[in-house]
C-alpha cells in the first residue's frame, strides 16, 4: 500500500514538472522573453546592463515597421542576439547623407531623410562601407541601425538583415 501511495506522489510531481517546462518552453519560443543590453550601441534609449522584453506575437501577424527596436540573430555569429532599430524597409535604398539617414524607393528620385528624434543631440551618423549610391533592400531585408552611432555594429556593417533573423519587438523594462 505504501509503494502504491509512493509511485502515484512520484508520477504526479513528474506529469506537473512536464507540465511546466512545456509552459516555459512555449512561453520563451512563441510569447516573449527578457534579456540583458550588453554594450552602448542604443544608449540613451537602452543602457548596458539594463532589462529589456522580446515580444514575439505581433510579428507572427505583422511586419516590423520604421523606428522599432528588434531582437535579431547576428548573421555572422548565430549565437548572438542584438537588438537595434529598424531604418529601412524591404525595397528601400538606405543612405547616409550629411550625418541623415535617407531612404527612397527605386522608383524615386529623391532621397527623404529620416526625422530621427530617439536620437541623442550631436548624435553622428556615418556609412561604415562602400555604399557611395546607398544599400537596396531585398523584398524580405531589413536595414537596422543601433542609436548610438558611432559605436554601434549594425547593417551598416552586417548589411541588411532578413526577415526570418528578426525574432521579435523590443521593449525597455
Amino acid at each position: 500500500m505504501w509503494l502504491i501511495a509512493v509511485e502515484a506522489y512520484i508520477s504526479r510531481t513528474i506529469f506537473i514538472i512536464v507540465r511546466i517546462l512545456f509552459f516555459v518552453f512555449f512561453i520563451r519560443f512563441f510569447l516573449f522573453e527578457f534579456g540583458i543590453v550588453s554594450g552602448p550601441s542604443m544608449e540613451p534609449h537602452f543602457r548596458d546592463g539594463s532589462v529589456f522584453m522580446v515580444m514575439k506575437p505581433p510579428y507572427f501577424f505583422r511586419s516590423p515597421e520604421r523606428f522599432e527596436v528588434v531582437q535579431f540573430v547576428n548573421p555572422e555569429n548565430e549565437q548572438r542576439l542584438l537588438i537595434k532599430r529598424v531604418i529601412g524597409l524591404p525595397g528601400e535604398i538606405v543612405s547616409v547623407k550629411r550625418n541623415h539617414v535617407c531612404v527612397r524607393k527605386p522608383t524615386e528620385m529623391t532621397d527623404v531623410c529620416l526625422d530621427e528624434p530617439y536620437l541623442a543631440p550631436q548624435t553622428v551618423t556615418r556609412d561604415h562601407g562602400d555604399h557611395p549610391d546607398g544599400v537596396y533592400l531585398k523584398p524580405n531585408q531589413y536595414f537596422l541601425m543601433g542609436d548610438n552611432r558611432l559605436v554601434s555594429f549594425d547593417s551598416r556593417d552586417l548589411g541588411p538583415i532578413n526577415r526570418e533573423n528578426i525574432l521579435g519587438l523590443v521593449f525597455p523594462l
